[in-house]
């Protein structure tokens, strides 16, 4: 990805993907400075405590070392 886009974007973990309910990608949420797991929660949780009506990709968190 870095080459082909000139570095101009770098693929990382921690990134959350938000769906409508029809499966349309309307955004992202993406976190860095933790471990990728921690990092992908905490986007998730933002998005869930928003109480925004949409699906997440992922659906659940992953991670092992944060319980809800």
């Amino acid at each position: 990805m870095v080459n082909i886009t000139n570095g101009k974007m770098v693929p990382s973990a921690g990134g959350v993907l938000i769906m409508s309910e029809s499966g349309k990608v309307l955004g992202a949420v993406g976190v860095s400075g933790a471990s990728a797991d921690e990092d992908e929660y905490c986007a998730w949780d933002g998005i869930k405590k928003s109480n925004i009506s949409v699906n997440t990709i992922p659906v659940d968190h992953q991670c092992k070392t944060k319980t809800d």
